[in-house]
């Protein structure tokens, strides 16, 4: 089995912490089944959508 590499790419969200509110809307208010529980969750699931909608490939 060869040992395959993988390369993770962090980058800062954009604006203050209001704008990020209203970017990224608070679990609270996302419908639970969803499965939108934990802001990571929330912020992974719009990330990849965006970078899906801009043909970007994540492995």
């Amino acid at each position: 089995m060869k040992n395959k590499t993988t390369t993770k790419i962090k980058y800062g969200l954009p604006g203050d912490g209001y704008y990020q509110g209203k970017l990224y809307p608070s679990v609270d208010v996302i419908n639970p089944s969803l499965g939108l529980d934990t802001p990571e969750k929330l912020i992974k699931h719009f990330t990849l959508s965006s970078l899906k909608t801009d043909y970007i490939e994540i492995g």
